[in-house]
């Protein structure tokens, strides 16, 4: 019962997890049957023995790599090896090969000198994209013969450090690195010669598979993140369907669709809508949601993370577990509890009251906000200006929103063509207040002002040959709308189309009003 959510989220783990690669110099080696001995000094008229094994550095034990691999065969988890031997012309295809795998193991000492530098080598080519930009969970582990893991740890760190200019936070004795979604774990192949605090890292082949999945689990465990991988696990189960669904002979649909329309690459866009729907349909399906964001987990969650005597710190009082547990089930509204700023106010400190850190739950109300008022980009592509892109002039930060409908962003002619854009002020501003789109804000919201006398119609003119939409330039790691005043704006952000709709709405009725002057005295018997 203590530990329901952890078993839950473990599973989910190995549901989720696919594929491991094995990285050692000696990976296609026989493993030692018996453990190394240090030979006894010779008695007297006793012959000098031809072979002494003296004790190392390193364990002198080869990895067991079939045992490994059936290992993770048993979790449901495919694993390949790869054979060390330099970094030469045929190093790409396996970095290659570790860089696609769900978890990378890798082998300290793979060179003559036992440095450690080929796998620090190894670890900067798999990570070197995840640490400017972390867009995907890495789990990288070294399993060494070596003694000295703590070394080993700060070794890594040092490099990490020097290297990428990042400092991962410092977990399980040292043993376990951690940068936003990267994880390094240490883990020793034999217990001789580990110090005695650190002896929870040493274990074999056949238990290492089952401790990788409980870091990996420990690291992202969480409501969210256990939602989310049951969704990616359902897609990823559902492939081969939504292949068939979606299989060659509907080609020649597809192209008389194409061929029909008065633009036909609009017909890329539609096949677009077409699998995001079919993806919607799958994760309806399989209940992914519900089942991982229920009540009945939550329960479990709560119960984990909070013993029974514990208080959480309200507004002027506490509040003990049972009440919170209520608050979740039936919510604020329905709960019967008496605070200062009254029920309607909780929501306000909510996170506070869970996380007990006012900077974290401030954080992750403002990233949450905009999971549902944002569109994420999982590419750098370059956007095309149409409704809902947010913009901010270089020249004085202002901030806007472009209202233009989407049927009329494209298919434009001539070298440029106007846009309505609405500003967006700092600050809460009724139904259309948005989370801070900035970094750099110091509110932490901001509101768009919809009144016609507001709006401005702005010339811009595409980047791009392509003038049927309008495109930004390029300028380092950013994209700039450049006008036809010589204005320029940057792409801060997209919204989801039907927040984007809602504003459009919202603008459309406030224009939509008629103007009437009846009798006075009807206007204000009519506001009784």
């Amino acid at each position: 019962m203590a530990h329901e959510f952890t078993e839950r989220s473990l599973q989910v783990c190995r549901e989720f997890l696919q594929t491991a690669v094995i990285i050692d110099d000696r990976a296609f080696q026989k493993p030692l049957t018996t453990a190394p001995k240090v030979a006894e000094e010779p008695g007297r008229g006793e012959q000098q023995p031809k072979e002494t094994h003296k004790a190392s550095s390193k364990n002198e034990r080869y990895i067991d790599t079939q045992k490994l691999i059936k290992s993770f065969a048993d979790h449901g988890i495919i694993c390949s090896a790869l054979e060390f031997t330099a970094f030469n012309e045929n190093s790409n295809a396996f970095i290659k090969t570790a860089t696609l795998a769900d978890i990378a193991i890798i082998d300290w000492e793979m060179e003559k000198e036992k440095s450690g530098d080929n796998a620090l080598k190894l670890i900067s080519f798999l990570l070197k994209d995840d640490f400017s930009n972390p867009q995907r969970f890495r789990l990288v582990t070294i399993y060494t013969g070596h003694e000295d893991l703590d070394g080993i740890s700060k070794k890594i760190l040092s490099h990490i450090k020097k290297t990428h200019q990042r400092e991962p936070d410092i977990e399980k004795d040292g043993l376990r690195l951690v940068y936003q979604s990267i994880v390094i774990s240490i883990y020793a192949k034999d217990p001789r010669g580990i110090p005695k605090n650190f002896q929870c890292n040493a274990v074999d082949e056949g238990g290492l598979p089952e401790r990788l999945v409980a870091c990996f689990s420990e690291s992202i465990s969480g409501i969210l993140p256990n939602t989310a991988l049951s969704a990616i696990t359902a897609i990823r189960q559902s492939t081969h369907r939504l292949i068939s669904l979606f299989n060659k002979n509907l080609d020649y649909a597809y192209l008389t669709h194409r061929a029909s329309l008065p633009k036909p690459d609009d017909a890329a866009i539609h096949l677009e809508t077409f699998i995001a729907e079919e993806i919607k349909s799958i994760l309806s399906s399989y209940d992914c949601i519900g089942s991982n964001a229920s009540f009945s987990v939550i329960r479990k969650w709560l119960l984990e993370k909070y013993q029974k005597e514990h208080q959480f710190i309200c507004l002027d009082g506490t509040l003990n577990r049972d009440t919170v547990l209520n608050c979740l089930k039936v919510g604020n509204q329905n709960n019967n509890i008496q605070i200062k700023g009254g029920k309607n106010q909780l929501y306000q400190k909510f996170s506070h009251l869970l996380s007990g850190d006012e900077k974290i739950s401030s954080t992750c109300d403002i990233d949450f906000s905009k999971l549902s008022v944002l569109k994420t980009r999982y590419q750098n592509r370059p956007p095309h200006l149409t409704m809902g892109i947010v913009l901010q002039q270089l020249k004085d930060k202002s901030l806007w929103a472009c209202i233009q409908p989407r049927c009329d962003s494209v298919r434009l002619k001539g070298e440029s063509s106007k846009f309505p854009l609405l500003p967006i002020l700092p600050g809460i501003g009724g139904e259309l207040t948005l989370p801070k789109l900035c970094d750099d804000d110091t509110e932490a919201f901001c509101h768009i002002l919809v009144h016609p006398q507001h709006c401005r119609s702005i010339g811009f003119k595409s980047a791009k040959a392509d003038k049927s939409q309008i495109y930004p330039q390029r300028s380092k790691d950013k994209w700039i709308f450049l006008s036809t005043e010589k204005l320029r704006f940057q792409f801060i952000a997209e919204l989801k189309e039907e927040v984007a709709q809602n504003i459009l709405n919202v603008f459309a009725a406030t224009t939509a009003r008629v103007a009437t002057n009846p009798s006075e005295w009807l206007r204000k018997s009519g506001l009784v």
